[in-house]
């Protein structure tokens, strides 16, 4: 009955990995930014991060130490690499930017959110604008706002630092730019007509910052950082690790309607992923099961001739 089991169970783990395998082998490396964009969003309301407690960020001090050098997208995959690229030197893109960012505040024990800005039309192909949300003192006051890190400094609702709710009100043109280093202007491209059809997700800080950590202690450099970064995203969706996206319910539908069959895609593959992680060690126990076994009985055929003779 147990090899019969075993046969039945290699197979069909052998069946699962050539073809789910493949499918996701496939969708990751046509549509990887859509994989992860998809399995990120949530309808639940995020949690509120505790603004009370730990130390504030010193907003012109930290913005005004970094050399801004450029805006092209840096493939590093450990955030430690990644805040040495982004802050100490300057590079990266809004995400990238962010990233360093929320790699320093988790570090430093200050309470975040991330935000991210997706066109309805363009999240799926990567579009987007990449914001954090944290407690940060600016001309002797405190207040919990919005930095946008690769503008170098904060937008503004009536002359004011904004927070999440301006953001989330804002027409095209509505908000401008208050920025805090030399090497940056006042103008931004992401605060006119960037703002029509868009959703503004919410992903809470101690998520990013557990993945981060992730990251940090995981990652193992192949020397292929944007093949890597999309195997670690990818296995980090499976179990359950990667940050989500909570937007609302009607935000969520409204993002499924622009493209179903990815959606539905990204899915099915995804909870077919977790039943392989839960067949591996299913099949792996019938093995060392089924060797036990052969192994007492090898044990037993052994002892039965010398009881024989010593009866004769």
């Amino acid at each position: 009955m147990l090899v019969r089991t075993l046969r039945f169970t290699d197979l069909l783990l052998l069946c699962c990995l050539l073809v789910v395998g493949g499918a996701i082998t496939y969708f990751l490396s046509t549509q990887p930014i859509a994989f992860q964009k998809v399995m990120a969003l949530e309808t639940t309301p995020a949690c509120e991060s505790d603004w009370e407690s730990g130390p504030t960020l010193d907003l012109k001090g930290f913005i005004g130490s970094i050399p801004f050098r450029g805006s092209e997208r840096v493939n590093l995959v450990r955030p430690s690499q990644l805040y040495q690229a982004c802050i100490e030197e300057g590079q990266g893109n809004c995400a990238n930017k962010s990233r360093g960012l929320s790699w320093f505040l988790t570090n430093e024990g200050m309470p975040f959110q991330r935000l991210d800005l997706l066109p309805i039309d363009g999240f799926l192909e990567g579009k987007g604008h990449t914001l954090v949300r944290t407690r940060y003192s600016i001309n002797g006051e405190v207040r919990v706002g919005v930095i946008d890190l690769l503008e170098g400094g904060v937008p503004t609702f009536r002359d004011q630092p904004a927070d999440l709710r301006e953001l989330q009100s804002a027409t095209p043109y509505s908000l401008g730019l208050m920025t805090f280093s030399p090497r940056v202007d006042d103008r931004s491209d992401y605060y006119g007509s960037f703002l029509e059809n868009l959703v503004i997700g919410v992903v809470e800080g101690r998520q990013v910052s557990r993945y981060l950590q992730y990251l940090e202690r995981w990652h193992v450099d192949f020397g292929y950082p944007s093949y890597e970064r999309v195997a670690y995203a990818a296995f980090a969706i499976v179990i359950g690790i990667f940050p989500e996206t909570h937007v609302t319910p009607d935000q969520y539908e409204a993002m499924r309607a622009s493209a179903p069959w990815t959606f539905r895609t990204a899915h099915a593959l995804t909870w077919c992923a977790r039943a392989l992680l839960v067949l591996l060690p299913i099949a792996f126990v019938l093995h060392v099961v089924h060797w036990v076994r052969r192994r007492g009985a090898a044990r037993v055929d052994r002892h039965e001739p010398a009881a024989t003779s010593a009866a004769r």
